[in-house]
């Protein structure tokens, strides 16, 4: 049986995932590992990979309290809120591999461990709830497909790997579809279904409300008291660089353009698009 104090943490492509890890490392009593796990060597059975994820859970909290260090995603041995370089060129450059990192605090066997993996968790909903807490970071569609399109991965070209891997389907469509405009509002569209109907069982937290509240609603979200980060200070993030305008205008007909049933529209609506349209008109 899973740890009480595991949690599943997901979310959406360039939503604040990696931000959330380090907001949650910041605890005493919590350690949040970035990407870990190999989903592609999980077997096939989607049975056996949930068996499989409890396991990993459970090897990866006796190594946090044995050795004081675990395997994560991190650069220069540490889990930064942002992996990618902070240039102003594009693409932006990915710029992390997975190495044992630090814990570099004592630990009780009831720490709460989270890790997050976003594209494989993502895949395995809703049956990964049902195992484990599982909380979710969403962002609003614009910032998310603006940002796609500036990064160096998979996603720029409307591609998903670790997703596809686990969901025929998903690979399937987004072979079938050769613009990658088209591509990306599909994955786009596919993250945001599977959390609107993972709801409630999954703890869907927005980046927006993360940052307004000083990380008290992803806090909440993680059964945490939420005024641990009252001591936060006053650079504890950096602004995220802004898209060109024309791909920011762009990317808003898009996803306008969409049907009226799009999942995003469950999370945000067309009134909160129009506002951020607004700053963006000639």
């Amino acid at each position: 049986m899973p740890h009480a104090h595991d949690l599943a943490l997901t979310g959406i492509p360039r939503s604040g995932t990696t931000l959330a890890c380090t907001l949650i490392n910041r605890l005493p009593q919590a350690v949040a590992l970035a990407e870990p796990l190999d989903p592609a060597s999980w077997p096939g059975d989607v049975d056996a990979q949930l068996a499989l994820i409890g396991r990993q859970f459970a090897a990866l909290r006796e190594r946090c309290l044995r050795t004081g260090a675990a395997p994560s995603r991190q650069r220069q041995g540490v889990i930064v809120d942002n992996f990618f370089h902070g240039g102003g060129a594009e693409p932006r450059t990915y710029e992390a591999e997975v190495a044992e990192v630090a814990i570099g605090k004592p630990l009780r066997r009831d720490f709460l461990l989270a890790v997050k993996q976003n594209a494989a968790f993502l895949a395995l909903l809703p049956r990964l709830s049902a195992r484990l807490r599982v909380v979710a970071i969403v962002r609003h569609p614009l910032a998310v497909l603006a940002s796609w399109s500036g990064v160096d991965l998979p996603v720029a070209q409307g591609r998903l790997p670790m997703a596809e891997r686990l969901d025929a389907v998903l690979r399937a469509t987004l072979d079938g579809e050769a613009d990658v405009r088209r591509r990306q509002l599909h994955v786009l569209e596919w993250c945001y279904r599977r959390l609107g109907r993972a709801r409630p069982r999954v703890a869907v937290v927005t980046y927006e409300s993360m940052i307004a509240s000083r990380g008290s609603t992803l806090l909440a979200a993680c059964g945490l008291a939420a005024d641990a980060f009252r001591d936060l200070p006053a650079d504890w993030m950096r602004a995220p660089a802004a898209a060109p305008r024309e791909r920011m205008q762009a990317c808003a007909r898009a996803l306008l353009e969409m049907p009226a049933d799009a999942a995003w529209r469950t999370f945000y609506g067309d009134a909160d698009l129009q506002r951020r349209m607004d700053p963006l008109a000639p």
